[in-house]
């Protein structure tokens, strides 16, 4: 069968060149795409949900400030999560910057047994501080200073 599928290549070839197409060899490289999240971390509670550990700062849930810590998410992009490993989860709302990521999720409320549903779409997108937080370095070393709703600073890498 080898010497067929040979034989029939160098049909195609000779059929090809016949018809003006000239053979080039290319090279294909497959490119890793760089993912991006929402800013959320995420832990299982100890009655097996999936809570809100955190949210980054800066980050495009930390911006949309629907989130909070202790929310627990129940369905993103309106697939349900029960059942499904870290890393499933993280697939999910993980994708390429600036698509976007729905998140369903239930709030405890103050009273006993009351939950508040909440429902968001985020945009993926590596994490960025306002710009009205940002100030220059004043030793003019090129380094761009962040100034946290804390007052917290650190340095912009």
């Amino acid at each position: 069968r080898e010497g067929q599928s040979v034989a029939m290549e160098e049909q195609w070839k000779g059929f090809l060149r016949a018809l003006g197409f000239k053979e080039e060899v290319v090279e294909i490289q497959k490119r890793e795409e760089t993912l991006y999240g929402i800013g959320i971390v995420v832990e299982y509670g100890a009655d097996g949900t999936l809570r809100i550990a955190d949210v980054e700062p800066f980050s495009s849930a930390f911006n949309d400030g629907t989130i909070a810590n202790g929310d627990i998410l129940f369905a993103i992009d309106g697939h349900g999560i029960q059942g499904l490993s870290m890393s499933e989860i993280k697939d999910l709302v993980m994708g390429r910057k600036g698509t976007m990521v729905a998140l369903s999720l239930v709030r405890p409320g103050d009273g006993a047994g009351v939950l508040e549903n909440v429902e968001c779409t985020l945009e993926r997108l590596p994490p960025r501080p306002p710009e009205a937080l940002k100030f220059d370095d004043p030793s003019n070393l090129g380094i761009t200073f962040i100034r946290r709703e804390d007052g917290e600073i650190y340095i912009d890498e």
